[in-house]
């Protein structure tokens, strides 16, 4: 059964037959192969595993296809995508911790702080998701300075 209204085709699937969803199922594995190979090229933790999904899906939507001239995200914004921004999946890197962070620190506080790149936050200008590797935390920064390496 299809319909099509608004350029979109319904098509319905029976529940555990893969095979039938088609290019979904291909997409699907298309992500899931580049997030394994981003995080096996840097040999990162299985813990991170949603943040390798999310730059993989950042990196597949800013790459053009073979039968396409323009990139998903250009055809959905309309706008070339700043590719200048692109660091390698937990890239070694540094962030600036700000005065409010430093204060209880004293007047000594390092002003940086070393930190690992897990991907852009697009809900912010130019900012991506670090790992704080002296705390475990996660958190969105701007102010950072990566590696070109993951070592």
């Amino acid at each position: 059964m299809e319909k099509k209204h608004k350029s979109i085709i319904l098509s319905i699937s029976q529940p555990y037959v893969h095979s039938m969803n088609g290019q979904v199922e291909r997409d699907v594995c298309s992500v899931m192969d580049k997030a394994r190979t981003l995080m096996a090229s840097a040999n990162v933790p299985m813990k991170y595993w949603e943040y390798a999904i999310l730059t993989a899906c950042y990196i597949i939507n800013r790459t053009p296809s073979a039968n396409m001239n323009v990139t998903p995200y250009e055809k959905v914004t309309g706008e070339k995508p700043n590719l200048s921004k692109l660091v390698p999946f937990f890239a070694i890197g540094v962030f600036h911790r700000t005065k409010e962070e430093r204060i209880k620190d004293g007047a000594w506080a390092y002003k940086a702080e070393l930190c690992r790149m897990l991907g852009y936050d697009e809900s912010c200008l130019d900012s991506y998701y670090i790992l704080v590797i002296k705390s475990g935390r996660i958190i969105t920064r701007g102010n950072c300075k990566f590696s070109l390496t993951t070592k």
